[in-house]
């Protein structure tokens, strides 16, 4: 099992980043996200860009290494998602932070 962690700012270079447009780029990080996988760990956080604070996003997802759709790994497409993030939300770059579990359990109530 593989944890994902994506840190996405929420301010763009060409927009006013008033509290409206940073709402929507988050929405529309969520919606890019919640498309691609099944379940999601979201924190609203502060983040910093060459010195300046703006709101930001990290989001965590666990992962299995199988084959994911058209022949990528899940980890080839974890960096294919956060290229889209980037794009989608005119960002410099996203942060993807991928770490190799030695012990992840899901425990349910049965």
């Amino acid at each position: 099992m593989k944890r994902l962690t994506y840190y996405i700012g929420l301010h763009a270079p060409t927009s006013t980043n008033d509290a409206a447009s940073v709402t929507e780029r988050r929405t529309m990080a969520l919606d890019l996200l919640a498309g691609a996988y099944d379940a999601l760990t979201v924190a609203d956080v502060t983040g910093m860009w060459e010195g300046i604070e703006e709101p930001s996003l990290r989001v965590e997802v666990i992962i299995g290494e199988p084959e994911a759709e058209a022949g990528f790994t899940r980890t080839e497409q974890a960096h294919e998602i956060a290229r889209d993030l980037a794009l989608t939300l005119n960002q410099d770059a996203v942060g993807l932070s991928i770490e190799t579990l030695a012990d992840f359990r899901i425990i349910t109530q049965d």
